[in-house]
């Protein structure tokens, strides 16, 4: 049977690369709908208000139940009032929304917080949350940002934000350059948001990443077709100027690149779309249109934008690229306290979570748990080839020392 196909240029160089591909989906076209129109309720309404209702929450907590097996009941302790004098500059926020973006990156990543902020003070003392944010329903700046401790906390709780405040570890609080983290944050400070690298952290293997039953030529395929959709949202491609960067674009060059485009110069150098997907993503590149007057400047998504503050303030000797981590392999990281420092907790803390927690919820209706926190030591090249399998991650847990 000949099938009538008016494909040339890029087109003809993908099928003769590749073949035509075919994808077989485990499932009949209602249940497939089915599916997407319930994927699509964990989105809906959450992204559309300030708020989460009680029904979209529960069915993101089910779905992080069911995939993701990470358990977020409703919270029997009340929210209490954060004692600012114990906040120190360093000490980091992990923030989930059950509102299916913070539960995507949790069930992708095997991460237990889909949202990173930091805390620093200025110099004459007053406590802000630093962060890498974008503009939605719920926030009203988008870009790497300051907001003073109080005001956040009233915005994190119209936003129905879960927050858990993770203090560094007594270590790293020494170690911490205060005077180091404020001035990187006045370069960094109007950033617009890290969209370009907001993937790269994910992806580390070749399919090691994927939940069932994605493949990488599907991504690959899916991408190209979404391509056009994607532009209308305005927002930065998530995977063009990246390739762009692995496969030696200039800079200049990145914001004009198609994602057939970054297929075309990937073949010609002889890259599979494999190899170009688990590239690592490093801190030194610099994107388009990121500095506020639109100049090039780095990509942060707000985990890496942590992990940098931290370097910049002295946390770690510069052995790895925090673009490559996800929010699990920040909050791993040593700097934090870990479950030996529960007992230094302060009273209202230990009060107001489970007894022995090593971390201090104090705002959210729903539980959070993040056992490996404080639990990784800093090595060089790490998490630039790490599997995330869900639901258990066991993949990921037994390479944590390695990959």
């Amino acid at each position: 049977t000949k099938l009538p196909w008016g494909g040339k240029g890029e087109d003809m160089g993908d099928l003769a690369a590749y073949g035509a591909r075919v994808f077989r989906f485990p499932a009949s076209l209602s249940s497939a709908v089915e599916a997407v129109w319930q994927t699509v309720e964990l989105f809906r309404g959450p992204l559309s208000g300030a708020g989460v209702s009680k029904g979209d929450a529960d069915r993101n907590a089910a779905f992080l139940r069911d995939y993701a097996h990470c358990d977020m009941s409703p919270r029997e302790h009340a929210d209490f009032p954060m004692d600012e004098a114990d906040i120190q500059s360093g000490d980091a926020f992990g923030i989930v929304r059950l509102d299916g973006l913070d539960p995507l990156i949790m069930w992708g990543t095997g991460s237990r917080i889909g949202h990173t902020a930091a805390a620093l003070r200025s110099q004459d003392g007053q406590l802000y949350v630093v962060e890498s944010q974008d503009h939605t329903s719920y926030w009203p700046v988008g870009r790497v940002q300051k907001t003073p401790f109080n005001e956040w906390v009233r915005l994190a709780s119209l936003a129905d934000y879960n927050v858990a405040w993770m203090p560094l570890s007594r270590k790293a609080r020494d170690r911490f350059n205060e005077t180091a983290a404020r001035e990187a944050f006045a370069g960094w400070e109007g950033l617009q948001y890290g969209f370009y690298n907001v993937l790269w952290g994910w992806i580390d293997t070749p399919t090691g990443n994927f939940p069932w039953p994605l493949h990488p030529q599907l991504l690959m395929v899916a991408l190209g077709i979404l391509e056009p959709l994607l532009a209308k949202t305005r927002k930065p491609s998530f995977v063009n100027a990246a390739f762009g960067q692995r496969l030696g674009v200039s800079v200049e060059e990145l914001g004009g690149l198609t994602t057939r485009g970054a297929y075309a110069l990937a073949r010609k150098a002889g890259v599979t779309f494999e190899k170009l997907i688990t590239m690592p993503e490093r801190d030194s590149w610099a994107y388009p249109n990121q500095t506020p007057s639109g100049g090039p400047g780095p990509a942060m998504v707000c985990n890496v934008f942590v992990c940098r503050l931290w370097k910049a303030a002295g946390l770690f000797d510069p052995l790895f690229d925090c673009s490559e981590f996800t929010p699990l392999d920040t909050y791993q990281l040593t700097a934090l306290a870990g479950p030996g420092d529960a007992a230094a907790m302060p009273p209202a803390c230990r009060a107001g979570n489970p007894p022995g927690s090593p971390l201090c919820q104090f705002l959210g209706k729903y539980s959070m748990s993040i056992p490996t926190v404080g639990t990784v030591e800093p090595f060089a090249g790490m998490r630039e080839g790490c599997p995330s399998t869900p639901p258990d991650y066991e993949d990921r847990v037994k390479a944590a020392g390695w990959c």
